[in-house]
């Protein structure tokens, strides 16, 4: 839903205009469609969400963080319509908040939340560069702090799936060997590999230790071994497959 309007901006306003209809056996959250949209068009007019090869082309930065937004606030739709599985980050559950209880704070908390995730991800972006990650995968390892497995769903939601979690796997295959090197592919194993992919397991570290130095410590030395790993992976990789 959201990619398919990515490289439109008009078709980006009628998404986020369509997400402030009224819903069957919900309170209306039409009154905030204004301000939603005074927000959008303000970035319509400078330009930042025009396509990549439009004549002036718009921000990558701006477009990333508005699609951010825009697939929080449809996820939290979608969950609320039923969809299995947990919400795939903090802003998707501040959206989903929103809509069960509207009021000016949850919708203001549920807007900036997705901001700030959308620059956060971004930043990863940057940070994750050199071992050849994207935005969508820098962005689904902070979920997947929590277990390696919901990284898998993490992705989907990303990449703008809507599949369950059988049909997920197979939805996101063709989507992967489209974007993702060989180089990229081989970094990601490399980095889970080293990485601690499970936060429960430093919780117990820090319950028995009964200090943080140990836990912080752990982390630390992994998530450096993990890029180390990545960085010479991906770098090999690319200087073998050209």
């Amino acid at each position: 839903m959201v990619a398919a309007v990515r490289d439109d901006p008009g078709r980006r306003l009628g998404l986020a205009s369509r997400f402030y209809d009224d819903r069957p056996g919900c309170a209306s959250i039409r009154s905030y469609r204004r301000a939603e949209m005074a927000f959008m068009r303000w970035q319509v007019r400078r330009g930042l969400l025009a396509a990549p090869d439009a004549p002036r082309p718009g921000s990558a930065w701006w477009r990333a963080v508005n699609e951010g937004l825009l697939r929080d606030a449809w996820e939290a739709d979608r969950l609320l319509a039923g969809r299995p599985g947990p919400a795939s980050r903090p802003s998707v559950s501040r959206w989903s908040g929103f809509l069960q209880r509207p009021s000016a704070v949850t919708w203001y908390r549920a807007h900036n939340a997705s901001i700030v995730a959308g620059y956060i991800g971004r930043g990863l972006e940057y940070l994750f560069a050199p071992i050849g990650f994207n935005w969508q995968i820098s962005l689904a390892l902070v979920p997947g702090l929590a277990a390696r497995e919901v990284a898998v769903g993490a992705l989907g939601t990303v990449y703008s799936l809507s599949a369950t979690d059988d049909q997920l796997a197979g939805a996101l295959t063709p989507m992967i060997a489209s974007t993702w090197s060989l180089a990229t592919a081989l970094s990601l194993l490399a980095w889970y590999v080293f990485a601690p992919q499970c936060l429960s397991t430093l919780a117990v570290v820090k319950r028995e230790t009964n200090s943080w130095l140990y836990p912080l410590l752990m982390a630390g030395y992994l998530f450096a071994l993990a890029y180390v790993a990545s960085f010479i992976t991906y770098r090999v990789a690319v200087a073998l497959t050209g």
